[in-house]
């Protein structure tokens, strides 16, 4: 019986619990969509005892060096480690080597870098934690941010920096120790560098480089430039031989042209072989021609002139003779040579006399140069070895694994948060459901009536969609079955007096009294029973608005005297049912209702008809129902489901007690089972915290 109960309520406030789930479930999954994904990345650092300690040194030769070793704890304190990965001075080394900056601009702060708020997770700013994983010496250092590069960034560089402070912390005591080396090698340096500079500059003033090599080579010149002076000798007197026997030659005179000559000149040969066919020519001449004869004598005269140039050019060639002048050239050259090494001679042997003195000067500046060299060497020496000392003093901390770029955000996910948007939404839907049930006391269905043990339930009216009359509709129709089903409760509502007239009304306006009590006027009439309506509603007549009537002549012209009842009363067109309609409004409602000719008038149409129905104004808003259901033989009450609350049933019972007005029954009317109303006062309580109102007509 609960499940059902609970199925019921589900089923009646389906609507604001389909609702409620699509607002959680779309806004989560809206939310997810827009809102800003973020990346989560971790690097995760081993802390580690010490490997290195000082008989490790003394083995390896540097005994004295051990004690610059810093000594380590026995034990590593994981939660302080943890606490120093956070302390400010690091996270803002962290801070400015990545240049982290807010929306403004500026550079965060590391208190703003280690926060997360609910805040910083609708608006997501770069975050960083460290924590120790369990059972183990490694802790874990985890970046958020909207950037994937960025995360990464921030974890690698925080691990980083905190291995960089711890070793640069434990290196301190070396360090002393290698800064006054350092000093001392600066000093060492600057002397050696000096003593280098004199020595550049000794070289520079004397013009050279290395003395010793520089001694060697000027004797082993020496010797080359006496032989080169004794082979140019040679040379010398060959040249002036071979000129003395060229000019002897040329001054030898002879018919013939020297074969000498003939070779070097090129004009003597042309003229020696023109020369030569000439005389061939005239040679042929002759042997058919006398020497008289023209052709002989222009042969003759040919070769004079060819004999003239001849001489002329020999004579030329001996004055101006190439081979002459080449070997007076070379005979010049040979004294120019023999010069110059004369010279490189005389400069070689005044630098081999300078030799002793630099060799001196040069020793003593290569000595301070040895010492300087030999002091440096001996503190970079000894600088190693604290170097070797400081490499074998490792941090505590060990990168075991870099933190990674992200490539899936860390949230928002969009399938669990569907999964646990659907979850929430299903959860708040359901409360809703109950919340709404909970506040809402108006009565949705009969079952709810029956805890009143005051009234009589009449029955219930189906939810028309369309106000209509039931004489049109078939007899069978739910309609004219649940209207027949209050007549029947209406007849046996009261065994011992018949009842003949009644009073309908309800709570408030538009809960349907009117339609209510023409539709009953309707079913007594089909049932043979001849029926008046009376519109006793002065301030809102609807009777003759359902059965299309003029109100020009009504119950007000009858009560003031101003008509007869039977001229006041209309026919409806339906067989057995007349109308009173409620006629002009009068200035005073009320006191026309107190009148005695109203109450005549009743027990008149009372008398004349079988049953008589009055449709009053709403019995909580006037007091109209209260007066005339002292005249009638009893008020039927009609509730609409889903609008009338408690509050409002309790107030009609406390009014109809105190005026000692009978109540024959209630009926609840707009009843559709399993679809709730949402028109009450609680429901537009529940529409103020932002639930749409359902669509029911």
């Amino acid at each position: 019986m609960e499940l059902r109960k609970i199925l019921e309520i589900i089923l009646r406030r389906k609507w604001i619990a389909i609702q409620a789930f699509l607002v959680v479930f779309l806004t989560v999954l809206i939310g997810s969509y827009f809102i800003t994904p973020v990346y989560e990345t971790s690097s995760k650092l081993l802390l580690q005892a010490p490997t290195i300690t000082a008989s490790v040194l003394s083995d390896l030769g540097m005994k004295e060096i051990a004690g610059f070793l810093p000594s380590r704890p026995a034990e590593l304190y994981i939660g302080t480690k943890v606490t120093l990965a956070k302390v400010n001075p690091l996270l803002e080394k962290v801070i400015y080597r990545l240049q982290i900056r807010d929306d403004k601009g500026e550079l965060f702060i590391p208190e703003k870098l280690l926060n997360i708020s609910l805040l910083s997770r609708l608006f997501p700013a770069p975050f960083v934690s460290v924590e120790q994983d369990p059972d183990s010496n490694t802790i874990a250092i985890t970046a958020r941010s909207s950037d994937p590069n960025e995360a990464m960034f921030i974890a690698n560089t925080l691990s980083e920096m905190y291995i960089e402070d711890n070793e640069n912390d434990r290196k301190k005591e070396t360090q002393s120790a290698r800064s006054f080396i350092e000093i001392q090698m600066v000093k060492a340096k600057d002397d050696y560098s000096s003593s280098l500079r004199d020595i550049i500059a000794f070289q520079q003033r004397n013009n050279t480089v290395n003395l010793e090599i520089e001694t060697r080579i000027a004797i082993e010149k020496m010797a080359e430039l006496m032989k080169q002076k004794e082979d140019n000798v040679i040379n010398i007197s060959e040249t002036q031989t071979k000129i003395e026997t060229l000019k002897n030659q040329m001054k030898q005179t002879s018919p013939s042209v020297p074969t000498l000559i003939m070779k070097d000149n090129p004009q003597i040969q042309r003229i020696m072989q023109d020369l030569s066919q000439t005389r061939t020519k005239l040679a042929g001449e002759l042997t058919d021609k006398t020497e008289n004869h023209p052709d002989v004598f222009s042969l003759r005269q040919q070769i004079k002139e060819l004999e003239k140039d001849l001489e002329k050019e020999v004579q030329v060639h001996q004055t101006t003779s190439p081979e002459l002048n080449e070997f007076e050239r070379q005979l010049a050259a040979l004294n120019v040579h023999l010069e110059g090494i004369n010279k490189d001679i005389n400069k070689y042997v005044s630098l081999i006399k300078t030799i002793p003195a630099k060799n001196s000067e040069e020793a003593k500046l290569k000595l301070s140069l040895t010492a300087s060299q030999e002091i440096y060497s001996s503190l970079l020496d000894y600088g190693n070895r604290i170097g070797v000392a400081e490499a074998m003093v490792f941090p505590d901390a060990t990168l075991v694994q870099p933190a990674m770029k992200p490539y899936e955000p860390e949230s928002p996910k969009m399938i669990l948060n569907g999964i646990l948007g659907a979850f929430l939404g299903l959860f708040f839907a359901l409360g809703l459901a109950f919340f709404a049930e909970y506040v809402d006391d108006t009565l949705k269905t009969p079952e709810e009536l029956e805890q009143y043990k005051e009234f009589t339930f009449l029955g219930s009216i189906p939810r028309i969609r369309k106000i209509k009359l039931i004489d049109g509709l078939d007899v069978n129709d739910p309609i004219s079955e649940a209207y027949r089903t209050i007549r029947y409760s209406i007849k046996y509502a009261s065994l011992d007096k018949p009842v003949k007239s009644f009073l309908v009304t309800s709570s408030g306006p538009g809960e349907g009294k009117t339609l209510t009590a023409a539709n009953l006027g309707i079913s007594f009439s089909q049932a043979g029973a001849r029926v008046l309506l009376v519109d006793t509603d002065l301030r809102r007549p609807g009777l003759h608005e359902l059965f299309k009537k003029s109100n020009q002549i009504g119950l007000t012209n009858v009560v003031a005297i101003e008509r007869e009842v039977e001229e006041a009363i209309t026919d409806t067109g339906i067989k057995g049912l007349s109308l009173l309609p409620s006629g002009p409004v009068p200035i005073d409602p009320g006191r026309m209702f107190e009148s005695e000719r109203l109450k005549e008038l009743i027990g008149t149409v009372t008398n004349s008809y079988d049953v008589v129905i009055l449709d009053s104004a709403p019995l909580l808003i006037k007091s109209d129902a209260t007066v005339l259901g002292r005249r009638v033989d009893g008020v039927i009450f009609v509730l609409e489901a889903g609008e009338t609350n408690r509050k409002a049933i309790a107030k009609m019972i406390e009014i109809l007690k105190k005026t000692s007005v009978r109540l024959l029954g209630v009926v609840l009317n707009k009843y559709e089972k399993g679809k709730p109303s949402y028109h009450s006062p609680k429901m537009r309580l529940l529409k103020k915290i932002g639930l749409r109102k359902s669509k029911v007509t």
